[in-house]
């Protein structure tokens, strides 16, 4: 039965939970989720710690390879991140979202802040990238890869390949962060 409600369930009524003996969770589903929507609305800040620690520290997280696989770490507690909430107003935003103000550092409580999702999508994406020869003289500035890839025609993947260094030029070209070009 349901440690919650004490009722008697079927166990399709329970979520399965691979840490128990029993293999599911020990409260019914709605009993869970009542309590997930109560824990959330009283402490938003804890999901963004368990988003953090997941793409940082679980390999099978869709997001694990821009986050723990480049090396960024959680150092961050659940009492820092709630210290933000509150600096940061985030409970005044439509949807908070955490950013990382140097995006190669880790979370940390002076690299973090919380912003609206638009501006950190935003943000995310418009990076001006420099166009030059395979000579490394400098041909060109764009507002952002995407802005690269209208001008020139050329793939906004390959260009950000070179970026990121994982090709040496594209189309006979080298590409560059702005703020990378030292």
């Amino acid at each position: 039965g349901c440690t919650k409600c004490k009722e008697e369930k079927e166990l399709e009524e329970f979520y399965k939970d691979k840490q128990k003996r029993s293999g599911f969770r020990s409260s019914c589903k709605d009993c869970y989720d009542k309590f997930s929507i109560e824990s959330h609305k009283k402490f938003p800040w804890k999901k963004t710690l368990y988003k953090i620690k997941s793409r940082c520290n679980n390999i099978n997280d869709n997001s694990y390879s821009r986050y723990g696989g480049r090396g960024i770490k959680c150092r961050i507690t659940a009492e820092e991140i709630k210290k933000l909430w509150f600096r940061d107003k985030a409970y005044e935003m439509e949807k908070p979202s955490i950013d990382r103000e140097d995006n190669d550092g880790h979370y940390e409580f002076g690299n973090c802040r919380y912003m609206e999702l638009v501006e950190n999508i935003k943000r995310a994406h418009i990076i001006p990238v420099l166009q030059f020869d395979l000579d490394g003289n400098f041909i060109r500035e764009f507002v952002s890869i995407m802005d690269a890839e209208r001008n020139t025609g050329i793939d906004n993947r390959q260009i950000c390949r070179v970026t990121k260094k994982q090709r040496k030029q594209c189309h006979g070209f080298i590409w560059k962060y702005k703020e990378n070009t030292t």
